[in-house]
């Protein structure tokens, strides 16, 4: 779980540190400021992408105790927050070097693989069949 929210952190802080610099005025910035910055951006999809997916293989797992399951479904939402609370910024999604799809409003889209909603449904309906299953009297 540590590992898990480690790297959720991580994560976060990259993008909040990008979304810093973006903001600010680059041409002021020195150089290797700048390098470190657009070097940043590339790998950041790759790192999310790699993450989301470890979440949802996490959630997958049944073999997994429900805390850890639970953990990885919250931290799959957290970053599917942090790619739309940015999206207007920047792109969080592996585009295997084409360019980040964008709305007509200029926002970066978001995905939800199929898969991945595959998983996460099946776990929502797992976890409400066992509260519904729950005896109320008891």
């Amino acid at each position: 779980l540590l590992l898990l929210e480690g790297c959720m952190l991580s994560l976060m802080w990259q993008v909040r540190m990008l979304n810093i610099n973006q903001s600010g005025d680059e041409r002021e910035a020195d150089e290797a400021a700048a390098k470190e910055v657009e070097a940043g951006k590339r790998t950041l999809p790759a790192l999310y992408c790699a993450l989301r997916s470890a979440c949802a293989r996490l959630v997958e797992c049944r073999t997994e105790e429900p805390i850890v399951r639970f953990h990885a479904f919250a931290c799959y939402m957290a970053l599917l927050q942090l790619a739309l609370g940015h999206s207007d910024r920047m792109s969080l999604e592996d585009g295997d070097g084409k360019e980040p799809a964008r709305s007509p409003e200029g926002i970066f889209e978001v995905y939800l693989p199929d898969d991945d909603m595959q998983v996460l449904c099946a776990y929502l309906a797992d976890i409400f069949g066992r509260v519904g299953s729950v005896d109320s009297r008891a």
